[in-house]
Formats: C-alpha cells, structure tokens, sequence
C-alpha cells in the first residue's frame, strides 16, 4: 500500500513537471517565433522600401496599387493582381523580379512558403500598408508617392482622388490601363 502510494504520488509530480515544463517550452518557442518574425518583418519592409526609392516613381505603382485597391474585397487572389500588373507594366515586372529575389535571399528560408506569400508582402508594403494612427510608422509606398506628387492627405490612397485635370499624361495612362485590367480582371473571376 505504501509503495502504491508512493508511486501515485511520483507520478503526480512527474505529469505536473512534464506540463509546467511543456508550458514554459511553448512560451519559450513563441518568444523566439515573435522576434524571428519581427526581425524579418522589419527586413522585409527595409528591402521594399529601399528599393521602390530607388527604382520606382509613382507612375510604376499605379497598375499595381489601384488594382490591388479595387479589387480589395473581391476573391480575387493576390497572385492573380500580381500576374496582371507584371503582364501589363514591364518596369514593374523587373522590379518585382529583383526584389523577389532579394526577399528570399535576405530572409529566413522557411518565412515564405509560396509565391503568394512574397507577393502579400511586396504588394502589401507598396500598396496597402496604412498605419494611420501611429506617427512611427510610414505609409504605403504608393500613397507616399501620391502625397508628394499630387499634395493628397495620407487618407487619399488613389490617383482616382486626383482631380482629373492635374494628372500627368503619362499616370493617366497608367491609370486608364489599371481599369481596362480590373474590368478584365471582374469578367474573369
């Protein structure tokens, strides 16, 4: 009886240990998770945005961000948006290419699982990025590009904003090209 007894007892303790043990383990694994994504959150940004200053003006954004834009609530996937602003836009389909690769070169190899992923981060930071209520942090590519341009409020992500007779040729174009795509694009999908 008081080996029985003792045995319940060191086995009581063992499973309370193994869960405190396996709490602290999980915890101690999601830490780890949080930081290894922040740190590649803050890469990911760091790579797109310095390389749209670089490499990009706002009439290279406006296929891709006013699709992206329109298309906001419909199932349309984001690699379908990516695809058509790559098919019609040449300098943006290099842009994509080279940052692409430089995404998946610079960060952890198991951060991106497929295309779609890559194209949520790159399009995300372009276009649809908006922290509106913290100081710190940058708006979208797109919507800066606009203010400068056109002096827009952050609040007015869209060349559709701009009054019709203050757009360059050259964005109106882009802008005519990126609706022919989006009616595409809805009779499609």
């Amino acid at each position: 009886m008081l080996w029985g007894s003792t045995i319940l007892v060191i086995g009581v303790i063992c499973f309370i240990t193994y869960k405190i043990g396996t709490n602290f383990y999980k915890k101690y694994q999601f830490q780890k998770w949080e930081e290894e994504y922040q740190a590649n959150s803050y890469k990911i940004d760091e790579i797109i945005s310095s390389n749209a200053e670089k490499n990009l003006k706002l009439n290279d954004l406006i296929v891709v961000c006013e699709l992206r834009k329109a298309l906001w609530n419909s199932k349309t996937s984001i690699n379908v948006i990516q695809m058509s602003a790559e098919l019609v836009d040449d300098k943006y389909k290099k842009f994509s290419e080279v940052v692409k690769a430089d995404l998946v070169a610079n960060t952890n190899k198991d951060y991106f699982e497929n295309s779609e992923d890559i194209n949520t981060a790159l399009i995300g930071k372009l276009c649809t990025q908006h922290y509106p209520d913290s100081p710190n942090i940058k708006n979208n590519v797109y919507s800066d590009l606009l203010s400068q341009k056109y002096k827009l409020n952050g609040d007015q992500d869209s060349i559709g904003y701009v009054d019709m007779s203050l757009i360059t040729n050259e964005d109106l174009k882009k802008y005519e090209r990126a609706l022919q795509v989006e009616k595409n694009i809805r009779l499609k999908y």
